[in-house]
């Protein structure tokens, strides 16, 4: 653990080096009530966990609301490798799991730092929570699962995978009216937190109508026709989570069918990208970082001789 501890400490130094927030009175601000967020974006303003919890250790102790959040993102670091090493026992023996578990800051350095300069307090922890999900969906955990989705969900919009993950890869292991009462439960709980937030935080109400669509289509656009910012787009394209997802195509069907399924999310978070996010921004796909660097690591572990013997099925248990 106090490896991880070091590589976490590392990873946020050079987080913080690399990326900042718009200005250092920032911090300040996020720790203060939602409405004085140094935020354009409307919806940021459902994303309270993080800010609220660095509020909480603001008052509490009287500390420095810059130092409170960089000590989040370490804490937030540390906890998603201890989580994904967990994660990754699930596919490969102790010893790579423990060892691959650290590789996991490869693409975040690059996602979150050489191709990122916007510092905002919800990204690592929705990473961490999205592994957490993964875990405990593996495992069928579900006394686990759902307070992860409730923390997933205070903290940012695209938890909402996690119930499409839930779905695609356990649709052929549980009864059919199981699996619906399973969906429309974490549906209700997911859409009944936001709305709630909605209701209660002011200056919110462009959520539902504002859209990137047009920007992203002109993006997209000018990456074809090789204009504008097309060089800086492709490769922040390319260099996304460090170039590893360039391997996918090549790995075949010889990953576990969990990882195989968690792939699919892939297609509905870049739709709703196009509509809500801004595309050229690396650090949104966060929660894609373990569902794309898994099935590589797990390929790389299986020629090493370190993947488990399974039989595809998803696990039981913690």
């Amino acid at each position: 653990m106090a490896c991880y501890a070091s590589v976490a400490l590392l990873f946020t130094a050079l987080h913080f080096r690399l990326s900042a927030p718009w200005s250092a009175a920032d911090y300040a601000r996020f720790a203060g009530p939602p409405s004085q967020w140094p935020v354009e974006e409307t919806t940021f303003k459902l994303r309270l966990l993080t800010p609220l919890l660095a509020r909480a250790l603001t008052v509490a102790f009287g500390a420095n609301a810059e130092w409170v959040f960089k000590s989040l993102a370490w804490a937030s670091v540390l906890l998603l490798l201890a989580f994904y090493r967990r994660y990754l026992s699930n596919f490969l023996a102790p010893k790579f799991s423990n060892l691959f578990a650290l590789a996991l800051v490869y693409p975040l350095v690059w996602n979150f730092c050489l191709l990122n300069s916007l510092y905002f307090p919800f990204d690592i922890p929705s990473i961490l929570f999205f592994v957490m999900g993964l875990h405990f969906i593996y495992r069928r955990n579900w006394f686990a699962y759902y307070p992860t989705l409730v923390l997933a969900a205070l903290n940012r919009e695209t938890s909402v995978f996690l119930i499409f993950v839930f779905g695609v890869t356990l649709y052929d292991s549980m009864t059919h009216r199981s699996l619906v009462w399973h969906l429309v439960a974490q549906a209700a709980i997911w859409a009944g937190l936001k709305a709630m937030i909605f209701l209660t935080v002011s200056g919110n109400s462009a959520v539902l109508t504002k859209s990137h669509l047009g920007t992203n289509l002109r993006v997209l656009g000018d990456m074809v026709a090789l204009r504008g910012n097309f060089i800086r787009d492709w490769g922040k394209l390319v260099l996304a989570f460090g170039g590893t997802w360039l391997v996918l195509p090549w790995l075949g069907r010889r990953q576990p069918a969990y990882l195989r399924r968690c792939l699919l999310v892939i297609i509905p978070f870049i739709v709703l990208a196009l509509f809500k996010g801004v595309i050229d921004e690396v650090r949104l796909y966060g929660e894609l970082v373990p569902v794309v660097f898994t099935p590589i690591v797990y390929s790389i572990a299986q020629g090493l001789g370190g993947a488990r013997l399974q039989d595809d099925a998803a696990g039981s248990g913690g």
